[in-house]
């Protein structure tokens, strides 16, 4: 399964998402003789993330992530790692990519990346940066498919649409897994993708995501929607009442991503929500 670049449990559950070009602040571009000492600021973030303490966990931040979420209001809580682990640093651009494993508070093990980024001689972790050098990567990606005399060979479905056990609405919780085949005989750039929750056009929720990396032919990537977290509900309607629900999914619905079919980008089933206890 392919690995999704991940903004760390702390972007992603806190909702965050920026758009902007690489600072020059960052001291210099990263290199292989770096990663001793960006495993050694993993660590750091690992120990602080024990703590449960923002503030702690914030002197491990750049300056541009401390800002991010100092001008954030209102924000939840993180669902606090029980164990990181570190796999592979690899150099990216002015910053240091980590593979690392994650255990989340549920036990449940998954792989994600951090982008490290040096300020002041010191390594920090940069969720923003991060996120920058993601949809940079992405817009490489975009450019290339789009210029003249690229050959579009790429084909997004969606195979599958699983929901997690017993969904419940408004739930933090309640997972909706999207797993999309690249069924092409080419790379696409990424895989854009919208979730639709709905009884009535009153009672519904949409959350958008997808996958920003590129998806090799004959590979499935999956993504997870949070509908109901509290990101999601603080910027859309929300399903007031429990029952039978249709979900329906649409992968690169705006035809951004060239491809060679886009009449096969939908999914819809029925699914059964509960409501909490």
């Amino acid at each position: 399964m392919k690995k999704i670049i991940h903004l760390t449990v702390l972007a992603v559950l806190l909702g965050l998402g920026v758009y902007a070009t690489f600072p020059d602040r960052i001291d210099a571009a990263a290199s292989d003789a770096d990663v001793p000492a960006v495993k050694a600021a993993l660590q750091k973030v690992t120990d602080a993330i024990a703590t449960k303490d923002l503030s702690v966990l914030k002197k491990t931040f750049s300056t541009k992530t401390v800002a991010l979420f100092e001008s954030a209001k209102d924000m939840p809580m993180p669902d606090w790692s029980k164990a990181i682990t570190f796999v592979k640093a690899t150099p990216a651009g002015d910053g240091m990519l980590i593979d690392a494993t994650e255990v989340n508070s549920k036990g449940v093990a998954a792989p994600l990346q951090f982008m490290f980024v040096k300020e002041g001689g010191e390594w920090k972790l940069g969720l923003v940066e991060g996120m920058e050098y993601a949809f940079a990567q992405y817009d490489q990606a975009v450019k290339k498919e789009t210029s003249p005399g690229f050959a579009v060979k790429g084909d997004l479905i969606i195979t599958k649409v699983e929901t997690s056990k017993n969904p419940t609405i408004l739930n933090d919780n309640t997972e909706i897994k999207i797993y999309i085949k690249n069924r092409g005989t080419g790379t696409v750039s990424s895989a854009p993708a919208t979730v639709k929750i709905f009884t009535t056009s009153k009672d519904y929720v949409t959350v958008t995501g997808g996958v920003l990396e590129p998806i090799k032919a004959g590979e499935t990537v999956v993504w997870t929607a949070h509908p109901f977290s509290a990101s999601t509900r603080a910027n859309t309607f929300q399903p007031k009442t429990a029952g039978t629900k249709r979900i329906d999914v649409v992968v690169n619905s705006d035809k951004k991503v060239p491809e060679v079919n886009y009449k096969n980008n939908t999914f819809s089933k029925s699914v059964v929500f509960y409501k909490q206890k």
